[in-house]
């Protein structure tokens, strides 16, 4: 994902299409992500954005439980191997680059053995890409989080030609809202499900 057009993908899910059943009827799966978060992300920012996260995700059946892991805080928790748990880190880049096509995020994805459990969301990128698209930082972080969490519970590092896990985000897209744009497609879900 770049932001070269203001590149980052959203999950929101119209459960409807492709003989899908309405989302009520769809057993959601539980997943628990951690979260660390050493960019110190505005408490208000950071909790609108995993909202978002959390519904996006919702329409693809997921049902996501933040873990809070805060730097300096020992958590026990957190400190252990995230066994059958994500891990999400909001961070700034370590490196500017001149170049306007830079990732919002990326996720480590294993395509051998299917291990995919590390996501990493650029605060930095996303609030320069969202102040070029003139939108809501927090529907922005939303959704970049929805897309690189959405690689891992996919176990691909592929994009698709449309929905939330398309490759390039663009200004018109991000300021239109269309739903369609930041949404899973009926196979991602149907992915997501048998993982």
């Amino acid at each position: 994902m770049t932001s070269e057009h203001a590149a980052l993908l959203v999950p929101l899910c119209v459960l409807t299409a492709a003989g899908l059943a309405p989302a009520a009827e769809i057993p959601a799966n539980p997943v628990t992500v951690r979260v660390y978060e050493p960019a110190q992300l505005d408490p208000s920012i950071k909790t609108a954005a995993l909202n978002l996260a959390r519904t996006t995700l919702a329409a693809a059946t997921v049902d996501v439980s933040w873990k809070p892991c805060a730097p300096g805080a020992r958590a026990a928790a957190c400190d252990r191997p995230p066994a059958g748990e994500l891990v999400l880190r909001i961070v700034r880049s370590t490196v500017e680059y001149d170049r306007q096509s830079l990732p919002l995020g990326d996720a480590l994805v294993d395509i051998v053995s299917g291990e995919a459990i590390l996501a990493t969301v650029y605060l930095d990128r996303v609030v320069r890409v969202a102040k070029a698209a003139r939108m809501d930082t927090r529907t922005l972080l939303g959704y970049a989080i929805a897309h690189e969490l959405g690689h891992l519970l996919l176990a691909s590092s592929t994009h698709n030609t449309r929905g939330l896990m398309r490759p390039i985000w663009r200004n018109e897209e991000l300021r239109s809202a269309r739903s369609a744009d930041w949404s899973f497609t009926a196979q991602e879900i149907a992915a997501i499900g048998r993982r």
